[in-house]
Formats: structure tokens, sequence, C-alpha cells
């Protein structure tokens, strides 16, 4: 069941409980789990900034077209705010399968 969870192909019990017992001291130092919880969504963007939703964008916006530019202004201009619910129907999810392995879109790089 764990190496499922954690997406392993085979179970390695010593990551496993490695794992656990990391989680196990990092709980201990957290604090009141809300307040945690609520620290932690201030510096973490409720959505992060992908280039499989910006190029559709810049496509549309060569086009002429610059709602979806519009749009992502508006996903964006609050970032650690949770998004209004229409957008994020759209934009909090998992990137299209379209995109995995399409050259400049697939991958993301969060070092610039």
């Amino acid at each position: 069941m764990w190496a499922r969870k954690l997406g392993l192909i085979t179970c390695d019990a010593e990551l496993v409980n490695e794992l656990l017992q990391l989680m196990e001291r990092w709980h201990a130092l957290i604090g009141d789990p809300q307040e945690t919880s609520a620290a932690m969504q201030r510096v973490n963007p409720a959505i992060t900034w992908r280039e499989w939703l910006i190029a559709p964008a810049y496509e549309q916006a060569a086009l002429g077209d610059t709602t979806l530019i519009q749009e992502l202004q508006a996903l964006f201009r609050h970032p650690y705010e949770a998004p209004a619910a229409e957008l994020a129907a759209t934009y909090d999810r998992l990137k299209p399968r379209e995109f995995f392995n399409a050259g400049g879109v697939s991958h993301y790089s969060c070092s610039s």
C-alpha cells in the first residue's frame, strides 16, 4: 500500500519507515496544525505558473485574442489567495495529457 501511495514501483520498507519517522519529527515541530496550514498558505502560491498554462495564451495573443492573457493576469494577480471557482476549475489541475513530452512546455524549472 505504501509503495503505491508514494508512487514507487516496488516496496522499499526502509525508505517508507524513514519517511514516516521524518514525518513524525516534522509533525512534532509544527505546533497547531491549523495555524501551520494557514502560515504555509500565505507563503505558497495557490496555483503556480506553468508553461503549459501560458503557451496557449501566447498563441492566442499572437492571433490578436488576449482573452487568456487577461484571465491569467487575474489568476496570478493575487497568487496566495484561492482563485475564484471558475478559474480554479480551469487552472487548478494536472497538466493536460497533450502537453506531456511537448517541447518547450513539458517541463518547468523554478530556478529562474
